[in-house]
């Protein structure tokens, strides 16, 4: 069985992404491996641009303590941890912030 906290192999691009739940022109970095979800990115975050995206999104929220965000809505909460990913030859920790959900590359439109 592999090391939950081991980090992945996988080809991170950068990339910048918006939703149509943001502010109309804002676009946030991320990174992205060409994983998609019924046709929309699924990025990864790191620290500043998830702290980013908790300025323009009120259910997100940065819980210091254990370095999480706490994202509510009217079904309860989710904790998202960060994890260790393999972006080039560094080990970044980056944050799975709505994987089905609709992103998309703000470069492309």
């Amino acid at each position: 069985m592999q090391d939950p906290h081991a980090p992945f192999s996988l080809e991170y691009q950068p990339v910048r992404v918006s939703g149509d739940w943001l502010p109309e022109n804002f676009s946030v970095d991320a990174y992205w491996n060409g994983v998609s979800w019924n046709g929309f990115l699924v990025p990864l975050f790191t620290l500043a641009s998830a702290l980013q995206l908790c300025e323009s999104m009120p259910a997100l929220e940065y819980v210091a303590s254990d370095s999480s965000f706490l994202l509510s809505d009217e079904h309860g909460a989710v904790s998202i941890q960060g994890r260790p990913h393999r972006v080039g030859g560094a080990t970044l920790i980056l944050y799975g912030i709505g994987d089905s959900w609709c992103w998309r590359d703000a470069e492309c439109g």
